[in-house]
């Protein structure tokens, strides 16, 4: 009976704890519903702070939730809220719920807040057979310096589809510099993908002139040059540094080394002032050194390593045309002008120059009607198939107000590379002048969800948010 009495006590003692409970417990229900219906709103109304912030307050009563822990992650992301993004995105993975996709912006978050070594693991962990995830990876894992990491992830890419275009050039990137042979194969096979076939034609006739050479050091540092000539830094700068370790004295190779370092955010000067030393009077070596001074803004001392490049090799319009660059980036114009026309006498068939030319104009808004429009024109006539250079001539004619010239261009532009960002946001733009913000806004988004490149992606972002895009 004593015992029965303590149990009864005990309940009544319990019992007042018990309904102050209640109402709290039938809260946390409640609030969790509006947070999700706010949550769903906000999605559907394209608000990524209302999203977030139902999100968040969702999170208060279902912590287990790993996928709402992701997409907080992504919106952090978004944001450029990089450490609630990588805590974010920790959590999930902590419950077992972070999907592939989100393992690739973990990864991004971690080389982000400075764990690239952490990166590489999770990296190297993904386990899924979807090839854009894959591609992704393999887009962050490239400048890890994890030439083991990158060959399994575009194998899981290539076995899972093996006549998707943009896995076989980046295999043929990849195989370029140690097997020539099997990259062409790859090539080949890229080059029916037009935002990659130029590239591809070019490396290929690369590989099929120099891939024979029996030095290999000669053959890494033609092999880099190509790389670097079609914005392929991370295998350039493989390529380079198998050089070097080949041709530990050339001073070409240190100083084309230095110059993919610094392309990549690293400091290739060690390399550069070593070059010097080996070739003072080089024609690499000075228009290498030319270019790092320009970038470093020391536009005098640039022009100086430029010109003695220039009177090594007059028929390397390359360092005619950096000589324009520079003497635009110090406000003269004029003669940058007589220089980059200069450049494209030496090399009257070379489209690039052209390009360079038009671009020029474009930039600095300057004879654009006299100088930048037959550029741009020219370019295209010497490649008429190439997208970009149909999207050039559309800019000119954006640039001199003739929109229904412009349209026609980007579109032509379009057709051939549908998913090209930087096409879409200039018929962005166009839409956006016209004040067809609805058309403007299905482009930028097309351009969003498509840009390769990081700063596409925020410029597509960017004009959605500054007119008014939910």
């Amino acid at each position: 009976m004593r015992n029965e009495r303590k149990l009864w006590l005990l309940f009544f003692l319990l019992l007042p704890l018990g309904f102050m409970a209640f109402p709290k417990a039938g809260a946390a229900p409640e609030n969790l519903t509006l947070s999700l219906q706010n949550d769903r709103a906000a999605l559907v109304n394209g608000d990524a702070q209302m999203e977030l912030t139902a999100i968040q307050q969702a999170l208060e009563f279902q912590t287990w939730r790993g996928d709402l822990w992701q997409r907080a992650g992504r919106l952090y992301m978004d944001q450029g809220d990089y450490q609630n993004a990588l805590h974010s995105f920790e959590k999930a993975q902590e419950l077992g719920q972070l999907e592939p996709l989100g393992q690739v912006w973990l990864s991004d978050m971690l080389i982000a807040n400075g764990y690239s070594d952490a990166a590489k693991y999770v990296l190297q962990s993904i386990h899924t057979d979807d090839v854009f995830i894959l591609l992704q990876a393999a887009a962050l894992m490239a400048p890890l310096n994890d030439h083991e990491g990158l060959r399994q992830l575009l194998q899981k890419a290539y076995a899972s589809e093996p006549t998707n275009s943009e896995v076989n050039y980046q295999m043929g990137i990849y195989l370029m510099t140690e097997d020539p042979g099997r990259a062409v194969a790859h090539f080949e096979l890229a080059k029916r993908d037009q935002s990659r076939k130029a590239a591809a034609v070019y490396l290929v006739g690369v590989i099929q002139q120099y891939g024979v050479l029996e030095d290999h050091g000669e053959w890494f540092l033609y092999a880099g040059q190509a790389l670097a000539r079609v914005d392929e830094w991370n295998a350039a700068f493989q390529a380079f540094s198998k050089a070097v370790q080949s041709l530990p004295d050339n001073a070409t190779a240190l100083a084309l080394l230095g110059e993919s370092q610094f392309q990549l955010g690293l400091d290739g000067r060690q390399n550069l002032e070593k070059a010097w030393e080996l070739d003072p009077k080089g024609e690499i070596t000075n228009g290498v050194l030319g270019i790092y001074y320009q970038r470093q803004g020391n536009l005098e001392k640039a022009l100086e390593h430029l010109r003695i490049a220039q009177e090594s090799n007059p028929s390397a319009a390359i360092w005619i045309l950096e000589g324009g660059r520079t003497l635009a980036a110090m406000g003269d114009l004029e003669n940058a002008l007589t220089e980059f026309s200069l450049a494209v006498t030496v090399d009257e068939k070379n489209a690039d120059l052209w390009r360079a030319l038009a671009e020029f104009c474009i930039l600095h808004r300057y004879q654009l009607e006299d100088v930048g429009l037959p550029a741009a024109r020219q370019a295209l006539a010497l490649e008429p198939d190439n997208p970009v250079m149909m999207d050039l001539l559309g800019t000119v004619y954006l640039q001199l107000a003739d929109l229904d010239s412009a349209e026609r261009f980007f579109l032509r532009a379009l057709a051939r590379d549908p998913e090209q960002a930087a096409i879409l946001i200039h018929l962005g733009q166009l839409n956006l002048i016209r004040e067809e913000k609805e058309i403007a806004f299905d482009y930028l988004r097309r351009a969003e969800a498509s840009a390769r490149d990081w700063r596409l992606r925020d410029l597509a972002n960017r004009l959605l948010r500054e007119n008014g895009a939910q």
